[in-house]
């Protein structure tokens, strides 16, 4: 069963209008431990990717009226669990201190479907149940920048999230 699940939502017919086509999804149970991956494994999915393109940082620039002039640099630890899921995904941004962090949401057509920005340690809920907005069986991506007052940006990342129905036994 497991396998036929797999096979669900491997169109190649996804690449069509200009879609990006997100894949190796990181399998984690509900306390965020690693399971293993569906598609080919992406090294870089909650990571630092070191650089980011220019059209997810334009993404990521909204306003969040937060006052960011007493942040600083930090060690950054990002998980997400469970994964899949069919009703609420939480991000764990694990900071040691205090900097800005804003993330987006966003299908393979790059529409932004959640955004959030907070200062510090912060378990991110994301309600994924709005199946107009999160399709079972399809594949959304977080994207993350961390920042301090001096130093936009210096933690950047994605992760990929498969959205399921209901039970997500596999």
């Amino acid at each position: 069963m497991f396998c036929f699940m797999l096979m669900i939502g491997c169109d190649d017919n996804d690449n069509q209008n200009n879609r990006t086509k997100f894949e190796g999804v990181l399998f984690t149970d509900q306390s965020g431990s690693p399971l293993g991956y569906m598609g080919d494994r992406d090294r870089s999915d909650w990571q630092h990717d070191g650089v980011i393109k220019m059209e997810v940082l334009e993404l990521l620039d909204f306003d969040s009226h937060v006052d960011i002039t007493k942040t600083s640099l930090s060690e950054v630890k990002v998980r997400a669990f469970p994964n899949p899921c069919a009703y609420v995904a939480m991000v764990y941004f694990s900071l040691t201190e205090d900097a800005f962090v804003k993330l987006i949401v966003v299908n393979e057509d790059m529409e932004v479907l959640f955004k959030k920005s907070f200062i510090g340690t912060e378990e991110v809920m994301i309600d994924v149940a709005d199946r107009n907005k999160f399709p079972s069986n399809e594949i959304v991506r977080v994207y993350y920048s961390v920042s301090s007052h001096d130093n936009p940006n210096f933690y950047v990342g994605h992760g990929d999230i498969w959205i399921c129905e209901n039970d997500c036994d596999f």
